[in-house]
């Protein structure tokens, strides 16, 4: 079977754009000129590189892709926020570095990854909600080498982890 691996869509012009063959962006303000929420991923993608503009990931877009190998954003990225589930289930990746524009990872957003080893936040003041990396049974290390406030919604962020997993936190934070 043959599928077709080129993204259709047939909704509001000007509201939507495809970047790149790969991902399906959406404007949060019409008004803008910039497609700065990311919507959809291809699911067969091996790498994914977050464009700089994108402040919000949409719940699911990048679930359950099972050939993923690498997950990077651009150096000046705007990424605020990491909505439910949308990097779940997403196999291979072994290692992720979160810009330090980020403030907020929503529940589930990296929930079982198994191959998932290295997480690293750089922003100075986040929060991360429950369950956010919950099953990703190989990660070893968290670590917030910026922080300077970390806000858990949950004591449940991390559970599923690696027993052996550390945690390294600024004294300072």
């Amino acid at each position: 079977m043959k599928f077709h691996k080129k993204i259709l869509f047939f909704l509001r012009p000007g509201y939507f754009s495809v970047f790149k063959e790969t991902f399906l962006l959406k404007k949060t303000d019409t008004k803008s000129g910039t497609f700065d929420q990311l919507v959809f991923c291809r699911r067969d993608v091996k790498d994914v590189k977050i464009p700089s503009q994108i402040k919000e990931i949409n719940e699911n877009s990048v679930r359950q892709c099972k050939n993923l190998k690498t997950l990077t954003f651009d150096s000046n990225s705007c990424l605020e926020i990491i909505y439910e589930r949308s990097f779940s289930m997403s196999e291979g990746v072994k290692e992720i570095v979160l810009p330090k524009s980020l403030k907020k990872v929503c529940s589930q957003a990296f929930f079982y990854i198994e191959s998932l080893e290295s997480v690293q936040f750089l922003s100075e003041d986040v929060e991360v909600g429950f369950w956010s990396f919950n099953h990703c049974r190989n990660l070893k290390q968290i670590s917030f080498p910026n922080a300077k406030k970390i806000n858990f919604s949950s004591q449940s962020s991390f559970i599923g982890i690696s027993q052996t997993a550390r945690i390294l936190v600024p004294r300072e934070a």
